[in-house]
């Protein structure tokens, strides 16, 4: 593929970057607005939605990309949460953008990220390519080289069932087809409960769908891990007490259920996509005894995931032992 010099509408594939932000630190964001203006590819445009940050962190961010057209900034009224600004910004893109990325405000990508995703979808049957990446400090410090190698993950042909147990997917390396937004828009309506899932599984799922998820071996973002990170990588987290371990747990168990039904709601209000198939991939999120059992033989599959099953673990005897309902409310 030709490499392009600037923006330009009329020139194919155009690569819509989504980023969200939110009281940046400023070091951090000029590091990844340099990776950004370094990608050997350059025919990109950035939609940045602020989720209502201060003030004065919104007017850096403005001067930081006020010289670059390919940037355009936009603000939410009120603070929305990472999520939904998200969703605003995947809405914001523009039409003529074939391949969309998600961004965050404080990593790092390698120059030739965008050209070397971009390639995978050569095959048609690609709809979503993932990539590793290097874990990087505050002071930009390679301490990971892998983060794959350091989680136990690996370079799976991802399916909705296995990412309902554990999401293989880092949003801030994902690459996907547009036509993933015709079943994924709009996202889900916010439950009352802290979501356990995120912009970049929500992605992910729908993308299982519509056709390949790919994951590509070499790390192509520094990501960056510090004491404010939404999500940071499950390995370097602080013990907790068993109290919080058990009540997070417990919601994991349960949102499984939610994002099923989510998911399934979506794919109907859409019209696009038969959801027979996937009614019956999922069948085992009736209930919580099968959806455990589930689990056990992913595990035989997946024994480096042990973490996650003992999250479910939990959560399933926590259910058991108090009584609750699995069944999920639906939200208008």
């Amino acid at each position: 593929m030709a490499l392009n010099t600037e923006f330009s509408p009329n020139s194919h594939p155009v690569i819509g970057i989504a980023m969200a932000t939110y009281n940046p630190c400023l070091s951090y964001f000029l590091d990844q607005i340099s990776s950004l203006r370094n990608q050997t590819y350059k025919n990109w445009k950035c939609i940045i939605v602020d989720d209502n940050s201060k003030e004065e962190k919104f007017q850096h961010i403005l001067e930081i990309v006020a010289d670059d057209p390919r940037f355009e900034v936009h603000r939410n009224g009120a603070n929305l949460g990472s999520f939904k600004t998200f969703e605003r910004a995947l809405s914001l893109l523009p039409k003529e953008a074939e391949l969309i990325c998600y961004c965050d405000q404080d990593d790092i990508w390698i120059p030739t990220k965008l050209e070397i995703q971009m390639k995978a979808f050569e095959e048609p049957s690609v709809y979503l390519v993932h990539t590793d990446q290097s874990l990087i400090d505050e002071k930009s410090r390679v301490f990971a080289a892998s983060c794959w190698a350091l989680e136990g993950r690996s370079v799976l042909e991802a399916t909705t069932d296995l990412l309902l147990f554990r999401n293989l997917i880092t949003g801030c390396t994902t690459m996907f087809r547009r036509q993933i937004l015709e079943t994924a828009l709009p996202f889900y309506p916010l439950r009352p409960v802290a979501e356990m899932y995120h912009h970049d599984m929500w992605v992910a799922m729908h993308a299982c769908v519509h056709g390949r998820v790919i994951g590509l071996h070499e790390p192509l973002v520094l990501y960056r891990q510090h004491g404010n990170n939404l999500v940071g990588v499950s390995s370097l987290r602080r013990n907790v007490k068993l109290t919080e371990l058990v009540s997070r747990a417990t919601s994991a168990f349960a949102e499984r259920f939610g994002l099923r039904e989510d998911l399934l709601d979506s794919f109907e209000r859409s019209g696009l996509l038969s959801i027979d198939k996937e009614k019956k991939k999922l069948a085992y999120l009736d209930n919580p005894f099968s959806l455990f059992f589930k689990g056990i033989g992913f595990l035989s599959m997946h024994p480096r995931f042990f973490r996650t099953w003992v999250m479910l673990g939990v959560g399933y005897f926590s259910f058991h032992f108090h009584k609750r309902s699995f069944k999920v409310e639906k939200v208008s």
